[in-house]
């Protein structure tokens, strides 16, 4: 699986300035919300795919998912 991940092409479009900032404060996150939120909006793997990478059910992943966006959520409208 890994091999085919670092085979596959990721578009890399332009990014404004802030979107640094944003993988700052994905890596801010658990360990398990990190690994699921770059499989799933980097790797662009079905919630499927990542639960059999990670050896977890697809609801763990959802779920994981789920408080991942709750908590960039939270750490993006932080005051500065």
């Amino acid at each position: 699986m890994e091999q085919r991940l670092l085979r596959r092409e990721v578009p890399r479009p332009e990014a404004a300035a802030p979107a640094g900032e944003v993988w700052d404060v994905v890596a801010r996150l658990p360990e398990r919300q990190r690994e699921v939120v770059v499989m799933r909006y980097v790797a662009d793997l079905p919630e499927l795919e990542i639960a059999l990478v990670l050896g977890v059910s697809r609801s763990a992943v959802s779920s994981a998912l789920t408080d991942a966006r709750r908590s960039l959520h939270h750490l993006l409208i932080e005051p500065a």
